[in-house]
């Protein structure tokens, strides 16, 4: 009788034990349905519907599996960036890809499985995670606020809107995901191998030959390649060929390669973009720093002797899109000024900006800095969080650099270390780790999920280092 009275006091028992046949089902009744409302919108062929039919059982087969090892999703994660062509929606504002699936579904997972299985919700007690949070309520009061009228002229539509909203809460998650589900440090060695395989099937055909770079490029989607692939695929490599001493010689010395290439694309051919090369040499200095003080004294004499030739090279052979940035950033200051606590909302800005000639020209533009554009999203406090969130990131690196153990640990903490930095310095280039939906839209998350992957990940390093055996909930 009380094991009766037990379950009928909590219904969730009563589910467990007579409808658990009924989760698989479900599951693929959702998918069915996903899979019809994505021929309805996009009206196409009956081939769309059949590759989607075709991709279902495998859907739910990788669903079964990444139950059981969540951390499955990161080694995908690679392949789901740079090859797989898969799209909802239309542009690359608000479009669904591979990528922002798989966080997608691997959030939707990990929920399922804490209400079903575990019995509650939980995080770590970690410090970056209260920040985060607080980045995301802050972003959804932008976008409650942003629904109100603040100009004459209407904001962004409401798709725009909550696909800039949908990039906060997927970045979010990401991270989250990442600092729970790597539960040991295997794991989080094979999606950094995978991401660097992956990654040098576009790094070496594009160091090696322009026509080799042309076929290889049929298969790499576009916007998984900006700032933040250059810069993790630079910081990891080197990381791993410096300082994981367990590597045997001839892998340090191809990782190293693989370097070197990137180094090579970014610095020599593709010069013109300053966030292809600032952020990885950014990254690498700071790597630098945190092995031996030593190299901030030889940094500053060589920054003394290098920098003021070097500036004065980058603003003469990009002098007009320095100064017109500015005047951007005055206009846009303007704009704050009507709401700078909670901000005008997601992408809501970009409609603004003709109301404020710029040269004497009445047109949409975006911030190109990574933190206007936040202030005039979601605000001071929700910039605040954000800041806030890296501060506490860049902590636990820093504690983590004393414990971890030699090898892949080591190594992966200092080149994680420099890729934070990399990543905070991208943002003042017009390069994102929140992107825009006006600029680079939502496709530019097959990039920009990079860092937030490998930051969790430090959080993830933090419990097993850092935390007693059972203190992590």
């Amino acid at each position: 009788m009380s094991q009766l009275r037990a379950i009928t006091d909590d219904p969730r028992h009563w589910l467990a034990l007579n409808l658990w046949w009924l989760r698989w089902p479900v599951a693929l009744l959702v998918l069915v349905m996903v899979a019809g409302l994505a021929f309805v919108v996009n009206g196409r062929s009956a081939t769309l519907l059949l590759i989607l039919l075709i991709a279902l059982p495998a859907a739910l087969i990788g669903s079964y599996a990444m139950l059981r090892w969540m951390a499955l999703g990161f080694i995908l994660l690679p392949l789901a960036n740079m090859l797989v062509p898969f799209s909802i929606g239309t542009g690359s504002a608000t479009s669904i890809n591979a990528t922002i699936l798989l966080i997608m579904g691997m959030t939707g997972l990990w929920l399922f499985d804490m209400i079903n299985h575990q019995r509650h919700i939980w995080l770590h007690k970690s410090r970056p995670i209260l920040p985060l949070l607080l980045m995301l309520v802050f972003a959804t009061i932008a976008f409650l606020v942003g629904q109100l009228s603040w100009f004459l002229v209407p904001g962004a539509s409401l798709p725009a809107q909550i696909g800039g909203l949908a990039i906060f809460f997927i970045s979010a998650c990401a991270f989250l995901l990442a600092a729970h589900h790597f539960h040991n440090i295997r794991w989080l060695e094979w999606a950094v191998w995978v991401f660097i395989i992956v990654g040098a099937l576009f790094v070496v055909p594009a160091a090696l030959s322009p026509t080799l770079l042309r076929q290889v490029s049929r298969f790499i989607q576009v916007g998984s390649y900006s700032s933040q692939f250059w810069t993790w695929f630079i910081l990891l490599t080197l990381s791993q060929a410096w300082l994981n001493h367990k590597l045997p010689k001839g892998a340090r010395v191809a990782l190293l390669g693989l370097c070197a290439s990137a180094l090579y694309i970014v610095l020599v051919k593709e010069f013109d973009w300053k966030s292809g090369w600032i952020p990885p040499l950014v990254g690498i200095a700071a790597m630098l720093v945190l092995y031996s003080w030593k190299f901030l004294a030889l940094m500053g004499i060589g920054g003394l002797i290098a920098l003021p030739t070097l500036i004065a090279r980058l603003i003469a052979g990009d002098e007009y899109s320095y100064s017109t940035r500015v005047d951007a950033w005055i206009i846009l200051g303007e704009i704050i000024k009507v709401n700078p606590v909670f901000g005008l909302g997601p992408a809501n800005y970009y409609w603004y900006t003709p109301l404020y000639a710029i040269r004497g020209y009445a047109v949409e533009f975006n911030s190109h800095n990574q933190y206007i554009d936040l202030l005039a999203q979601i605000g001071i406090l929700g910039t605040a969080a954000v800041l806030w969130f890296f501060v506490e990131v860049g902590w636990v690196g820093w504690r983590l650099l004393k414990v971890v153990p030699d090898g892949f640990p080591k190594a992966y903490v200092y080149g994680a270390s420099g890729g934070f930095a990399a990543t905070v310095a991208a943002g003042m280039l017009g390069d994102w780790f929140l992107p825009f939906v006006y600029n680079v839209g939502m496709v530019g998350m097959r990039s920009t999920i990079l860092p937030w992957v490998f930051l969790g990940a430090l959080v993830a390093m933090e419990q097993m280092y850092l935390r007693p055996v059972n203190g992590n909930r």
